[in-house]
């Protein structure tokens, strides 16, 4: 469902926001083609959360069957065609360009070919079965139309439904639309919510508590400074047993250092991969691996089957089948 926002500027603008962005809407005046907002850094820019110039709670719902809306533009439309360009009549479209041809579906030399998202464009939630138009939220990028006329200026504005106007400063919504969990305290969300995390672990490691290689330079005036690490007399470097102590005691070496070496900065990254491992080829049995090539008792038929089999007893009579019977034994 959409909802809409119609905003009575007048001659003045309305609210000290509003009066300030009519104002940089008149000097602007009109232009011969679209102006990028990038480009052009004395464009205004529209944030129904922070603009100042709509209050974000009047949205109503425009509901089906509903005109009032629709009548109001086509009413105001016509005031600017009738007003033409001698009384100065400007209608001013905020979005985002289109890039493409529309029938053609490629990209035009122009860059776009028109302008698209005149609605809000920032408090989009990550809802099920939706468009992930939460990626596109951001501030001071909404869309509307305002007309500037000789009796004053109007605007219309438009937001899908389960968009919110409760948005943080990078225009993400700042509820979840669980009133269970909306109405925890910031302080709650703060104590049970994760810290972030550093990016890598080489560039949390600062602090030089380390065994140093031989000339490394100590970077922090309260660090320790480390003797070199060198081998002990079992031939090991991670651990330092001094054998003359009598207690035995173990004391291990600090190897903080190793975590600012290049090789561990770039794998805490995670940016290299590890070996393709070789692909895994298991051993097979065989028979002639266990009795040989040409065991007791190994039979062929003329047709180039074979079977090898046991008999094992001393007590009974034995009976004689033939290779073919006991084949067909052994494989029904």
């Amino acid at each position: 469902m959409l909802q809409y926002q119609i905003v009575d500027f007048g001659r003045r603008g309305g609210t000290p926001a509003g009066n300030a962005l009519i104002k940089k809407l008149i000097s602007l005046g009109m232009t011969r083609s679209f102006l990028s907002a990038d480009s052009e850094p004395s464009i205004p820019r529209l944030d129904f959360v922070r603009g100042g110039f709509i209050d974000p709670g009047k949205f109503v719902d425009l509901r089906a069957g509903s005109k009032t809306f629709l009548n109001e533009f086509k009413r105001t439309l016509a005031e600017a065609r009738k007003s033409g360009d001698k009384s100065g009549a400007i209608v001013a479209v905020f979005g985002t360009g289109y890039p493409t041809d529309p029938e053609t579906g490629a990209s035009v030399p122009t860059g776009f070919t028109g302008i698209e998202n005149i609605h809000m464009n920032q408090g989009a939630k990550n809802l099920i079965n939706r468009e992930p138009y939460y990626r596109e939220n951001s501030p001071n990028q909404d869309g509307g139309i305002i007309f500037l006329l000789p009796t004053g200026a109007k605007g219309f504005f438009v937001k899908f439904h389960t968009q919110t106007t409760n948005t943080r400063d990078d225009g993400h919504p700042a509820e979840t639309g669980i009133k269970e969990i909306d109405k925890t305290s910031p302080a709650v969300r703060k104590a049970i919510m994760p810290k972030s995390r550093p990016r890598s672990m080489a560039a949390r490691r600062v602090a030089v508590h380390t065994v140093s290689a031989p000339g490394a330079a100590v970077t922090s005036a309260t660090a320790k400074s480390n003797p070199p690490a060198r081998q002990n007399q079992q031939g090991y470097m991670f651990a330092d047993i001094d054998p003359a102590d009598a207690s035995g005691k173990f004391i291990p070496d600090d190897d903080g250092n190793t975590y600012n070496t290049p090789y561990v900065q770039v794998r805490s990254k995670g940016q290299t991969r590890g070996p393709v491992p070789t692909p895994r080829i298991y051993p097979r049995l065989d028979l002639a691996t266990v009795v040989g090539a040409n065991p007791p008792g190994y039979l062929r038929s003329s047709g180039g089957k074979s079977l090898a089999f046991d008999v094992i007893g001393d007590s009974g009579a034995t009976t004689e089948k033939t290779l073919d019977e006991f084949e067909v034994k052994a494989t029904s």
